[in-house]
């Protein structure tokens, strides 16, 4: 059976410039690419060639660049490939829908043409 997505994703073309910051409790940072987005996930590439000590079910602090417009999320990392990494925002889940909301607003500056 295949599982439908709750919420549509996002391809982040090389242009668009979507960057990332992700922060462990421990204070460590890594800058990333967005690839993929979507108002409750986000898929990202570490820029730094280090292997990070992201694991699933970790939570990270989350700072997306959408060209100047900054939000702050809370992700866990669900999973790994290699340098990149799935994240979901646990927020939308405890009824925190002003995040979904603030990200959907994000999206639709990102890629209006795009239905969600």
């Amino acid at each position: 059976m295949e599982e439908r997505r709750a919420s549509r994703r996002i391809n982040i073309e090389p242009g668009d410039f979507v960057w990332a910051t992700v922060r462990t409790v421990t204070g460590k940072e890594w800058a990333a690419e967005v690839l993929e987005i979507s108002s409750i996930s986000v898929k990202i590439r570490l820029q730094s060639q280090d292997d990070a000590p992201l694991r699933p079910g970790m939570q990270v602090d989350l700072h997306v660049d959408f060209g100047g417009k900054g939000l702050d999320v809370i992700g866990v990392v669900r999973r790994r490939w290699g340098r990149k990494y799935g994240l979901f925002f646990p927020q939308v889940l405890e009824g925190a829908s002003e995040i979904q909301s603030r990200i959907a607003q994000h999206l639709d500056t990102l890629r209006p043409q795009v239905e969600r």
